[in-house]
C-alpha cells in the first residue's frame, strides 16, 4: 500500500480528505436556515442537530463539544455557526476556532429568518470560495484517522465489505493511521480478537469490561444487541 495519500493539510496539521464549509446548526430550530444556506451556495455541507435547546449542565457541555468536534473536523476547512443567539452560538464557536480554521457565525435573534438567510449566505460564500483556493498534497497515511461505521448488515458483508474493511484497518494501522470504531455492541462475539492486540493489560481490561457491560446491559433489558455474533464454541461432533 502507498504510504501517502492527496489530501487537505489545515492549520492544525490535521489533514483531510474532502474539502467542506460546514454550516451548522447550534440548536435544532435553526435547522431549516442552516438547510437553505448550504444548499444556496455550493461547496457547503449541512449539519443539524435534534437538540441543545433546553439541554443545561453536563449534558448542555456534551452537546456543544459534540457540535465543536464537527466543525474540527479535517474535512471541514470552514465553519458557518447558525444560532438562536450570540452566547450559544460563540460557545460552540470558541472551541472550534482552536484549530485556526475560519469560524463565522449567523444568529436568527434580533435578526429574523429572512435576514439570518441572507446574510449567512453572503458569508458562506466567501467561506467557499476560499476553501476552494486549497489544493491537495502529498500526506502520509499515518495522518489518516477513519471512523467505520455499521451501515446495515445483510447475508453478504461478513463474506465482504467486512473482510475488506479489516484489512484496510490494518493496513492504516501498520503505516501509524488510526481507525476508530464508533458502536461497542459491534465488538460483541470478537472481543477476544481486538483484546489481543491492546497495548498492554490495562487497556485490554478496560476494552473487555466495556464491551460485556454493554452485552449486561442488554441483557438486563431483556433486549438483544444490534448484530451480535455468538462467541465460537465446541461443536458436538469436536
Amino acid at each position: 500500500m502507498a504510504m501517502t495519500f492527496l489530501g487537505y493539510r489545515r492549520e492544525n496539521d490535521t489533514v483531510g480528505v474532502r474539502n467542506w464549509v460546514a454550516v451548522i446548526s447550534v440548536m435544532d430550530n435553526c435547522n431549516p436556515v442552516t438547510r437553505t444556506i448550504a444548499q444556496t451556495v455550493s461547496g457547503c455541507i449541512p449539519v443539524t442537530t435534534l437538540f441543545v435547546r433546553g439541554q443545561f449542565g453536563a449534558d448542555l457541555d456534551f452537546a456543544y463539544e459534540s457540535l465543536a468536534g464537527l466543525g474540527r473536523n479535517p474535512n471541514v476547512a470552514a465553519v458557518l455557526l447558525v444560532g438562536l443567539e450570540d452566547s450559544s452560538t460563540e460557545e460552540v464557536a470558541r472551541r472550534i476556532r482552536t484549530t485556526g480554521k475560519p469560524v463565522e457565525t449567523v444568529h436568527l435573534q434580533p435578526n429574523g429568518t429572512i435576514d439570518c438567510v441572507a446574510a449567512g449566505t453572503r458569508k458562506a460564500l466567501k467561506l467557499s470560495l476560499a476553501a476552494s483556493r486549497a489544493r491537495r498534497e502529498p500526506c502520509p497515511v499515518s495522518a489518516l484517522v477513519l471512523g467505520v461505521e455499521c451501515g446495515g448488515s445483510d447475508t453478504t458483508s461478513g463474506l465482504s465489505c467486512n473482510p475488506a474493511i479489516g484489512r484496510l484497518a490494518d493496513r492504516v494501522i501498520e503505516a501509524g493511521g488510526t481507525i476508530i470504531i464508533s458502536e461497542t455492541s459491534e465488538f460483541i462475539g470478537a472481543e477476544h480478537l481486538f483484546a489481543e492486540r491492546a497495548v498492554d493489560d490495562a487497556v485490554r481490561d478496560a476494552f473487555v469490561k466495556a464491551v460485556r457491560g454493554m452485552e449486561n446491559l442488554a441483557m438486563s433489558a431483556a433486549s438483544t444487541c444490534p448484530n451480535p455474533s455468538p462467541r465460537p464454541t465446541t461443536s458436538a461432533a469436536g
